[in-house]
């Protein structure tokens, strides 16, 4: 999830021309989201490890941890992103604790881009999942 994070918040700055010239801190209305192949891996793959996984307790801790880990990697790049190759190390960087500006803008955007569907379509596709192991092999 983490990736596909990164590819729209990737293209968005290459492929925006507000974006690309600007360069601002937040792309806020020009971020983008997910495509419908994007939502389908997403789907997917919930499904595929709901059917892989047989203990409810693993699905839910391993489906929390997978979200915390896939948010933290997306806000990890999205810092760099930020920081570096949009150039706010210079004008943040003058600032005592500036860099906390840069981090919290791509925890930000992280969780635009996350949150709302991202989450709940991959919780579904684990639900989904688990009652499709269940329902091929009850036992």
């Amino acid at each position: 999830m983490s990736c596909l994070v990164i590819k729209v918040y990737w293209t968005a700055y290459n492929t925006r021309p507000r974006l690309k010239n600007e360069k601002p801190l937040r792309p806020t209305y020009d971020l983008g989201s997910f495509e419908f192949f994007d939502l389908l891996i997403v789907i997917l793959a919930g499904i595929f490890l709901g059917v892989s996984i047989t203990d409810v307790k693993k699905i839910f801790f391993g489906y929390v941890g997978a979200m915390f880990l896939a948010y933290s990697i997306s806000v990890a790049f999205l810092f760099y992103h930020t920081w570096f190759l949009k150039g706010f190390q210079f004008g943040l960087g003058s600032l005592p604790y500036g860099w906390e500006w840069a981090l919290f803008a791509a925890m930000l955007d992280a969780f635009v881009l996350m949150v709302p569907w991202t989450v709940c379509l991959c919780l579904v596709g684990v639900i989904v999942g688990a009652f499709a192991r269940a329902w091929v092999s009850p036992f």
